[in-house]
């Protein structure tokens, strides 16, 4: 990974990333910061994410909780993964801005939502279905939020889906 950032120096380097001023977390380089949040991203949150679907089938046999459990996991470690970039406190400022605070607080409450209900209701078919909503309202909210870091792109959805919904009721 160094060999991407050679011949980079301290000015350069922060210009692509600002130095994170962070009691939380260590002062650490630029290329510890990228390898940091690759690391747990890709290493450990997608792997885990993805590795819930060897569960699969005990899903469809009725046995949701090991997937959901494992999958929500994922994404926990893979959202702390850009800590490492930005640190701790400016990676919950940038979260919790205006414009996608919403989504951000309905990402982690459904995440620790269906942590609990996994831990409460793992052997009922109510808690089946209410993990299987949890994991829905999950991706809806995770959507939303990647999407307000990408300019336009809630309104172009928002207007995609209202074409699309005026279209079925006309």
């Amino acid at each position: 990974m160094k060999h991407l950032f050679r011949g980079l120096n301290q000015q350069q380097e922060d210009a692509i990333l600002p130095p994170v001023e962070d009691d939380l977390c260590p002062a650490l380089t630029f290329p510890e910061r990228v390898v940091g949040c690759l690391g747990c991203m890709l290493k450990i949150g997608y792997v885990l994410s993805f590795g819930a679907f060897f569960r699969f089938t005990k899903l469809l046999e009725g046995d949701v909780a090991p997937f959901i459990v494992i999958w929500t996991l994922g994404n926990v470690v893979s959202l702390c993964g850009s800590c490492f970039l930005f640190g701790p406190k400016s990676q919950c400022d940038q979260m919790f801005h205006a414009t996608r605070r919403i989504a951000a607080f309905v990402y982690l409450a459904s995440m620790l939502t269906t942590i609990i209900l996994a831990a409460l209701f793992h052997d009922s078919h109510v808690g089946t279905f209410l993990l299987l909503v949890m994991m829905i309202v999950q991706l809806v909210a995770v959507a939303w939020y990647n999407l307000s870091y990408v300019p336009f792109a809630r309104r172009w959805v928002k207007d995609l889906a209202r074409k699309q919904f005026y279209e079925e009721i006309v």
